[in-house]
């Protein structure tokens, strides 16, 4: 923190800047232009066929989820029994603890997620996703994100509520919103919404799931294997299997094959497993 040591100094910086203000007035052509709002660089209506007018819309995605987090975080706390209400707590979360909330209940909103959900409709049914940049398409990261956190919106619906109403079309009358939409289930909303972002993010709709390599780090950790053996680990439990796919596309496949071989060992004579 700056201290000043004569108490004028602060009064006089002041004086000094008030004084250059005035003595630049007379640079504005009138009074009346020093105190103009309008501006072209402000954004009235921001469109999603432009390259940064998109942020607007993100703005507004991510405001739903702060809106939201409330919610998310005391209803997971309560369902694992990590949380206890007393007489001091609101009753909101009295009644959401003793399971006699109703739609009155700012803690148990769906609509909350669903206005989520409708907002990042909007913006994937109308976000050109062409733009380029040099060779970037400028706007895929943004519309990846936004299938993301719909994606998380309608499985959080799911998770506590069970089945749910399930759109990807924009709602944008009351008419929509009052239409016969129809119902999926947690399993459900991830056969529907995985394929696309896999495309988006990976570049290719073959869903790709976690096998038990995924976790299989874990294991080796907890049980002191080093770091360093990962690696020959993972392999040599598939050697067997890749030498066989190898042979099988050698005499019938003719595909080209992962992992890539290549030898780096010199031919050696075949040592009988007695002899070794």
């Amino acid at each position: 923190m700056i201290t000043f040591k004569n108490k004028y100094l602060k009064a006089g910086s002041v004086c000094c800047g008030i004084a250059a203000a005035l003595l630049a007035m007379p640079l504005f052509t009138s009074c009346s232009d020093f105190f103009e709002t309008d501006s072209d660089r402000q954004i009235f209506e921001p469109a999603l066929d432009e390259k940064t007018d998109s942020m607007f819309y993100t703005l507004g995605i991510l405001k739903g989820l702060q809106q939201v987090a409330d919610q998310y975080v005391l209803t997971g706390e309560m369902r694992g029994d990590l949380v206890a209400v007393n007489g001091n707590t609101e009753t909101d979360l009295q009644r959401l603890a003793d399971f006699t909330a109703d739609a009155t209940c700012k803690y148990d909103s769906a609509y909350k997620y669903y206005r989520i959900i409708n907002n990042c409709n909007y913006y994937l049914a109308h976000r050109d996703t062409t733009l380029l940049t040099g060779s970037r398409k400028v706007a895929i990261p943004e519309y990846a994100e936004a299938l993301a956190v719909r994606a998380w919106s309608y499985l959080q619906l799911a998770k506590t509520y069970g089945e749910v109403p399930f759109y990807t079309d924009p709602l944008t009358s009351i008419g929509d919103a009052n239409s016969n939409i129809p119902t999926k289930d947690l399993q459900g909303i991830v056969d529907a919404l995985t394929p696309e972002m896999m495309k988006e993010v990976k570049g290719s709709e073959k869903v790709v799931c976690a096998n038990v390599d995924m976790y299989s780090g874990l294991v080796y950790r907890m049980l002191g294997i080093p770091q360093d053996l990962f690696t020959p680990l993972f392999a040599v439990s598939r050697m067997a299997g890749w030498c066989a796919h190898r042979f099988e596309e050698i005499n019938s496949g003719k595909r080209i094959i992962r992992p890539a071989y290549k030898s780096v060992s010199h031919e050696k004579k075949y040592v009988d497993i007695k002899d070794r």
